[in-house]
């Protein structure tokens, strides 16, 4: 059983985006709701080709525990993203919501962990870059890739936080309340540092705990160059619109 922060009541909710995950997805599930009986599945697929979301509905035909929303195009990590906080905000039997990825990159053994943290924090990220965190199974080229992306993230966020790019991560409900994911703008993996930019915007408290990234079991990776390059961007173009609106509305 997973120790559960008293303030947590509620059910814990793991949210999986995925697109073509097949090879992945059913074994991780298994390992989820293993953890604990307080603990639900919800997967947002994007219609996979391989078949992820019929896998997955077989699984939710027999426990109701897993919940599947399958996406119509577009399709993107952002706005499967998107789907799953919205899924969650409107499920209010929830009190709090993990995202990972399905490939086990993300492993369900730093869950609890993250968990805990919640008792101090609105958010808490699974961190590569915090002291007992680090990633395996990547090309030393791809690990100095991250560590300069998030040097530069953090100047551009203006946070300490040692991980911006970590898709691992657990939130309260009031770390997402009154958060409009339809007006997000992301529909790729950005939505990761725009949720971060909100958060910090918000002034919620946002902790971190070291996690071990394992490159992912099975498929391909989606990071592409270009998907590399929005990532860098992106979140200049945000400091960018804040600007604009602080100017335009300097004491909201």
């Amino acid at each position: 059983m997973i120790e559960i922060p008293e303030h947590l009541a509620g059910r814990i909710l793991a949210f999986l985006p995925t697109y073509n995950e097949s090879g992945n997805i059913e074994s991780l599930i298994d390992s989820l709701l293993a953890l604990d009986s307080r603990l639900d599945v919800l997967v947002v697929d994007d219609k996979s080709p391989d078949g992820t979301g019929n896998l997955v509905a077989r699984k939710a035909a027999d426990d109701r525990r897993i919940h599947l929303v399958s996406r119509d195009p577009p399709r993107g990590r952002g706005l499967a993203g998107r789907e799953g906080f919205r899924w969650f905000q409107n499920h209010p039997l929830f009190s709090a919501v993990v995202e990972m990825d399905a490939d086990f990159s993300h492993h369900p053994r730093f869950i609890p962990a993250l968990l805990a943290k919640l008792s101090d924090f609105d958010a808490v990220v699974g961190s590569r870059f915090t002291p007992g965190g680090r990633e395996t199974g990547r090309s030393v080229l791809r690990r100095c890739t991250s560590m300069l992306a998030n040097t530069y993230l953090r100047f551009v966020l203006q946070t300490r936080l040692g991980d911006c790019t970590s898709g691992f991560r657990a939130f309260t409900r009031k770390a997402l309340a009154g958060i409009d994911f339809q007006a997000y703008v992301s529909e790729g993996p950005t939505i990761v540092t725009e949720l971060v930019f909100d958060l910090l915007s918000r002034k919620r408290k946002i902790g971190e705990v070291p996690i071990i990234f394992e490159n992912r079991r099975w498929g391909d990776s989606k990071l592409s160059p270009a998907v590399l390059l929005r990532s860098l961007w992106f979140p200049l173009w945000m400091r960018y619109k804040r600007l604009k609106c602080w100017r335009r509305h300097p004491n909201p």
